[in-house]
């Protein structure tokens, strides 16, 4: 992709780089949607807790009124 010419000069070929750079960004979207659907199910699952402790708490607290 870097050229360099017989005086040394350094040039890029930018029409080999686009391949690259297309895949590059292939990758990174589906890094990004594999990462959003972690945090779904972490939110899934951190919203199943919530409901856990409070089924707890609840229960703690008619336990102690007995």
């Amino acid at each position: 992709m870097v050229l360099t010419d017989k005086d040394g000069y350094k040039s890029v070929d930018y029409s080999r780089l686009t391949p690259v750079l297309v895949e590059a960004i292939k990758e990174l979207k589906a890094e990004n949607e594999s990462l959003e659907f972690r945090v779904k199910v972490s939110e899934l699952e951190n919203k199943y807790m919530k409901v856990e402790v409070e089924k707890i708490k609840e229960h703690l607290q008619l336990s102690e009124k007995k």
